[in-house]
Order: C-alpha cells, then structure tokens, then sequence
C-alpha cells in the first residue's frame, strides 16, 4: 500500500492566499500542476479593511485599492501635517494637527477608553487612499492605560509598541472655532505612503464608532520629495 497523489484537474480551487484579489486554481507548471494565485480582473470587487474608504476594487495585479472617502467631515480653520519617509522604518513618522475647527461635543467624541476606535487616513489628488493607521479603542500601555479622559477631551499616549506606529492622539472637542486635536506616529510599525504624493491631500480623522469624522485639505505642499512632505492650511 502506498500513498497516491494524483493531480486535481486544472483550474481546481487550491491553497487560499488570503488575497481578496487573486484566483487560487491549479494550472500548469514546469513541473506539473500547481497551484497559481492569478490577479482578478482591475474593479473586481474587494475590502481593504479601511474604516478611510467607501468604494474597494482590485486594480489588476493583485491588489485591493481604497478609494472615495467620507464625504460629511467637518473641516479645520488650520491645520498642519508632515510625513517623512526615511528608508530606515525606524525614522518614518506622520504628524497631523488641526484647530479652528467645527463645532464638536464630547459626545460626539465616543468613548475611546472602551469603544470607538479612531483611524487617521491620507489620500492623494486622485481619491485614492495612500496611508491608513487605526487606534484601538481601550488597551494597557505598559502601567498606565493608554487612553485617559482629559478635563477636555481625550488623549492617547503609547510609547512601546504603539498600533500601526501611533504614538499619541490628542482630542479636545469645544464649539466653533474651538475643537482642535493631532495624531502623531512613528517607527518600524508605522506604514507611511511612497513619497511624492500627487496633491491636492485630503487628510481624515474618523471616528469608527460614531462616523463623525474630521478632515484638512492641502492643496499646494510646501515640501513634497521622495522622503519627506510638509504641508499647512492658508
């Protein structure tokens, strides 16, 4: 008695990749049959696993793509952001600041220190998402948890293995003209974009839980080379 391995026939369904956007069947090889992961055809539908988009499609060569973002974020009067690429991970970083702007209610904020999750997303001139970091609602950072309630607002600090690489977040609701926050990440774990990025950016804070969600445009960047992009409201 002995083992036999006989070859599926070709195009049978084989090992999952775990790649929405490739077709998993056995087709011919050098050496026999295997088990080839083909690109879906460019729009075949996806999810990029972004709270940032509301349209995912495969672009061709194997890839999930995000686009269209949320349309209803309320705006800041000001705002600042920086991305460096270093080629070292180490010494990647993102650093968006907002104030001046809409009018928000603590209530509005969730509650961070249980539920609401909070993801910053970048997208480039074309709508399409660039970079995507999420904050994880509660959680211990090392002997403090590292989301606490402020007198106003809410502050996230994790300075040892911070999720997607952010470090700390800082909200603080108020009325018009008055709700400002920041979002400030870097290290290995941070995924920043390829840099230069086609302006003009839109970047977003959104909130998973409530879907209110707050953004900046940047039109013309005062910096914007293969490693580093800087930019500010008028």
């Amino acid at each position: 008695m002995a083992c036999v391995h006989d070859p599926l026939p070709f195009g049978s369904l084989c090992t999952d990749d775990a790649n929405e956007c490739t077709l998993d069947v056995c087709q011919p090889g050098p050496d026999g049959p295997a088990c080839n992961h083909s690109p879906l055809t460019y729009g075949s539908a996806c999810d990029d696993r972004s709270p940032c988009t509301q349209y995912d499609a495969c672009n061709g060569v194997g890839a999930c793509i995000g686009s269209a973002p949320v349309l209803d974020c309320r705006s800041a009067g000001k705002a600042n952001l920086a991305i460096k690429n270093a080629g070292d991970d180490g010494g990647d970083l993102v650093a968006y600041s907002w104030r001046r702007g809409a009018a928000t209610d603590e209530s509005e904020l969730g509650d961070p220190t249980t539920t609401t999750n909070y993801t910053l997303c970048v997208f480039d001139g074309s709508g399409r998402l660039q970079m995507s970091a999420s904050v994880p609602a509660g959680g211990q950072c090392g002997d403090a948890a590292c989301w606490k309630r402020k007198a106003k607002g809410y502050a996230y600090k994790d300075d040892l293995k911070p999720s997607a690489g952010i470090r700390k977040v800082r909200l603080r609701p108020g009325e018009a003209e008055r709700f400002a926050g920041s979002v400030r990440g870097n290290g290995a774990n941070l995924t920043v974009p390829v840099l230069p990025l086609t302006p003009p950016l839109l970047v977003q804070v959104i909130n998973d839980d409530t879907g209110v969600c707050f953004k900046s445009d940047f039109d013309s960047p005062s910096r914007n080379t293969a490693k580093i992009l800087q930019a500010s409201t008028p």
